[in-house]
């Protein structure tokens, strides 16, 4: 079983990097995700949109959390080097 602690770091060290996406790019991401609910609201219910999005996102992620080979390699828009350094071991 995979050391829960280090998984945890590593997923948070990704998540809030600001080497990953700038900080412009997330309040850009967050903006149109709750305008899409807000525009939405009438057709399909918010909770309902908000579990399709949430669903998509965590699909999205566990794709390019498996490309990267648990974020290991470089990968598309994903740079290892520029979030963890060189110096980190590729373990």
């Amino acid at each position: 079983m995979p050391d829960i602690k280090k998984t945890l770091l590593r997923e948070f060290k990704v998540a809030f990097s600001l080497k990953t996406q700038p900080l412009y790019f997330r309040v850009a991401k967050w903006l149109i995700i709750m305008g899409v609910v807000f525009l939405l609201r009438r057709v399909i219910h918010p909770v309902l949109l908000l579990g399709i999005l949430t669903t998509a996102g965590l699909m999205l992620h566990f794709y390019i959390r498996f490309k990267t080979d648990v974020w290991k390699k470089s990968y598309g828009g994903w740079k290892y080097d520029e979030v963890f350094g060189k110096a980190e071991e590729h373990t």
